[in-house]
């Protein structure tokens, strides 16, 4: 019987760490969502911490780099939207913060 996947709470200014946009333009690059979904802010941050949660931050990099040594000119194309959706996802609220080295 599998478990089910539990929800993740979108991360915080403290649980982000110092990594700041970065890891969170990684972990969104290697997550389930699709530009094409037109997800929301919410989603966006609930993917962000569902892939971390998942993967973690070694696991997230390692991704990143297998598909921009495999397919760059997508990979390109998908880390521009995740790094414009990190941005719209993050700049309101309490997750200003994390937005440090856009």
């Amino acid at each position: 019987m599998r478990t089910p996947i539990p929800f993740h709470q979108p991360l915080s200014p403290r649980s982000a760490g110092t990594g700041g946009t970065a890891l969170l333009r990684e972990a969104l690059f290697v997550s389930y969502l699709q530009s094409s979904q037109q997800p929301s802010a919410r989603d966006v941050r609930a993917a962000v911490s569902h892939t971390l949660s998942a993967l973690g931050v070694g696991l997230c990099a390692a991704r990143v780099a297998e598909e921009f040594g495999e397919h760059p000119e997508n990979a390109m194309t998908r880390m521009r939207w995740a790094t414009k959706a990190v941005a719209a996802a993050y700049l309101n609220g309490p997750y200003r913060e994390l937005i440090i080295d856009t």
